[in-house]
């Protein structure tokens, strides 16, 4: 999957890290802001996605563990299409499906079908803050 990500403090965070694992500065900040427990959830996860070419392939191999691609309850049809998957047993990534060139899927768009997200843009990485998205 293409996946991008907003400038948020926590997510700039989170995709330094998963970009570079080598970087002791990104690696330091990414312990320091969510916690050295994280740190291998979060490349495994990484590595998953990027090695997936949608989010249904990635729902088909991985579904069966804790880390299946979901979509967010409570989103109204005027907004974009939330997704959310477990980087661990408490903390949440939340991105959007992104269409060709740059908008997000509006829910009232949605059809349910994961086999067609093959681009994402994060837009948090929190702990259950639904609000925040």
């Amino acid at each position: 999957m293409d996946i991008t990500y907003c400038n948020d403090k926590d997510v700039a965070c989170y995709r330094d890290y998963v970009l570079h694992p080598d970087d002791r500065k990104a690696s330091r900040a990414f312990a320091k802001r969510f916690g050295k427990e994280l740190m291998a959830p979060a490349e495994r996860l990484h590595e998953r996605l990027k090695t997936c070419v949608s989010a249904g392939e990635y729902n088909v191999k991985f579904g069966q563990t804790k880390n299946c691609i979901e979509k967010m309850q409570g989103c109204r049809d005027g907004d974009p299409l939330v997704l959310k998957v477990r980087v661990s047993l408490k903390v949440r990534k939340f991105f959007y499906h992104m269409l060709a060139g740059s908008d997000p899927l509006l829910m009232r768009d949605w059809q349910g079908d994961f086999g067609s997200v093959t681009a994402i843009h994060v837009v948090a990485v929190n702990h259950h803050e639904y609000s925040k998205v």
